[in-house]
């Protein structure tokens, strides 16, 4: 003959530290929930564990309901535009893009810089070509200056504008992101 199943009793009031082992939570947090409502005291540090586990169960289930599926898509969108912008930051520190503001200040500073340095060259020669006689050594004294003002503009250095463009931004750049930004120059 078999013997029938045996059954475990269940009790039915339990301490803080065994309904929050049940629910998987800390004393404290079963606390917060007696203060919702939804775990229910019978004593002093005694919980209803039925009544309790019932009350959860429905709080979890109207948290997971359809009406909040509207806010934890807004949420998700959100949480996605945060990342893109951190990733769009992140690669923007990289040299892997580039703030479009940035760039033309330093293309059009640079530009500026280049012009200036040419339009120097006639001033700065004058007084020594006037008094060359030699067509060759004008030439080559010229020649001269052009490669002076093409390398002194090969040095240019894009820092300078990247810390006013930061400053700007309310940013006060590390030493790491000026390297970055100025890698990406």
């Amino acid at each position: 003959m078999k013997k029938p199943p045996k059954t475990t009793e269940i009790p039915t009031a339990a301490d803080v530290n065994t309904i929050a082992e049940v629910f998987g939570l800390t004393p404290r947090s079963i606390q917060n929930l007696e203060k919702q409502g939804i775990a229910v005291r019978v004593a002093h540090g005694q919980y209803d564990l039925v009544a309790s586990v019932r009350n959860y169960i429905t709080s979890l289930q109207a948290e997971a309901s359809p009406e909040d599926s509207e806010f934890a898509v807004a949420r998700t969108r959100v949480y996605r535009a945060r990342a893109e912008i951190l990733e769009a930051q992140s690669q923007a520190l990289r040299g892997q893009l580039h703030d479009a503001e940035l760039v033309k200040e330093v293309v059009t500073e640079g530009i500026s810089d280049i012009r200036a340095k040419f339009l120097a060259i006639p001033t700065r020669l004058a007084p020594i070509l006037a008094d060359e006689p030699d067509p060759a050594k004008c030439s080559e004294i010229i020649k001269n200056a052009i490669y002076e003002a093409l390398t002194e503009c090969s040095k240019y250095n894009g820092r300078e504008v990247v810390r006013r463009y930061l400053a700007r931004q309310g940013k006060a750049p590390t030493q790491t992101e000026e390297e970055d930004l100025q890698d990406a120059l």
